[in-house]
């Protein structure tokens, strides 16, 4: 399958014990229509109790619906959700907020949901993630925002060999830290 920026990208990344599945149009509308059999059928898992979107991610639902819905062939570009593979159920959500930009720069966010956190679920999915997008072409760096008070994704970034880059004041979250990996090509 091919995207808009021409390269070749496979439908799942697969690491020891995830399974990192590109969002549709599909599941995200099953998922803010708040459908548990469609979307569950389509992802191919289980969801948790209560059925709702992994944390930080219930806000960019419309955002992804609408990229998804002006350029299909950027799902791998986009939420992609992480399925824990020996029991197939959903654990959380990793991925970028569309294509690299002119300067092959990747914006990367993670979430998991908080009865699956301390498992290294984030890292693992992380690292498959980044080590798939750094051998696509185009990429040189990868950047997440993480809020000053959130501990746990800093340690995430860190565990991925991101490196803290600057300070960003954010409308929305206030003070945050970007941090940044860059590829090894890049």
């Amino acid at each position: 399958m091919g995207n808009s920026r021409g390269t070749v990208v496979s439908e799942y990344i697969d690491t020891k014990r995830l399974r990192l599945k590109p969002s549709t149009l599909a599941d995200l509308d099953a998922l803010a229509n708040r459908d548990r059999v469609r979307f569950e059928t389509l992802i191919g898992a289980t969801s948790p109790d209560p059925f709702e979107p992994p944390p930080e991610t219930a806000d960019a639902l419309e955002l992804f619906q609408s990229k998804h819905a002006e350029d299909p062939a950027s799902s791998p570009w986009l939420i992609r959700w992480i399925i824990e593979r020996a029991e197939r159920r959903l654990v959380g959500s990793v991925g970028f907020i569309g294509p690299p930009d002119q300067f092959g720069v990747l914006q990367f966010g993670y979430s998991i949901y908080p009865a699956d956190q301390n498992r290294g679920y984030a890292t693992e999915a992380a690292n498959g993630l980044t080590t798939w997008a750094c051998r696509q072409p185009n990429v040189q760096h990868i950047q997440a925002a993480v809020r000053y008070d959130n501990w746990p994704s800093q340690r995430v970034a860190i565990k991925s060999g991101f490196t803290f880059v600057r300070e960003i004041e954010s409308e929305h979250e206030g003070l945050m830290g970007v941090w940044e990996l860059r590829c090894p090509h890049g």
